[in-house]
């Protein structure tokens, strides 16, 4: 199976949301970001409510609870704008160019305006299927994306994988929060 299509910058900075949510790390540092603000007006709350001041210890609670409400909108948009930079600097020779990947029996041959590159499917980590990416991991924090609408026949593009008992991941539900 053959396809040819185009990244855009939506698809890379896509691939990068993927991985950034797969990564134990990463959701650690975001669930700290999010908890230590609000822990630590919380303690100042705490702190001036038990010296008689009733007033600062209601404004630092609720400064608290609007920092739990507003981080997840905050935390998409920074994340938003990092890759967005990050992928413009690192992938500028990928953006808008041609690619190819051919999907054998036995092989992903890979090719672009600078590189070709053959893979065998035993070589695969995992087979990944998001909403509207599939994503071929080939190591660690390497991966071919490939749109799903270049994809004509879903099944058969799957079956490649799962006969070379590459492990797959359907993960149809998953979005970037």
């Amino acid at each position: 199976m053959k396809l040819q299509y185009q990244l855009n910058e939506q698809d890379l900075i896509q691939y990068q949301f993927y991985v950034t949510s797969q990564s134990k790390r990463e959701r650690r540092k975001r669930q700290r970001r999010k908890f230590m603000l609000p822990i630590m007006y919380l303690g100042m709350a705490i702190y001036a409510y038990a010296s008689g001041d009733i007033t600062v210890g209601i404004s630092m609670a609720t400064i608290g609870l609007l920092w739990l409400l507003i981080y997840p909108l905050y935390s998409k948009r920074l994340y938003t704008r990092y890759y967005k930079r990050y992928v413009k600097e690192n992938y500028t020779n990928k953006i808008g160019k041609p690619a190819t990947v051919e999907v054998t029996k036995e092989a992903i041959f890979t090719s672009d305006e600078g590189s070709n590159a053959t893979v065998k499917l035993t070589e695969l980590d995992s087979f990944v299927a998001i909403p509207e990416y599939y994503i071929i991991h080939l190591a660690p924090n390497q991966g071919i994306v490939v749109p799903k609408y270049t994809v004509k026949d879903q099944d058969a593009f799957e079956a490649y994988f799962t006969a070379a008992n590459v492990p797959f991941k359907n993960l149809s539900d998953w979005k970037w929060k």
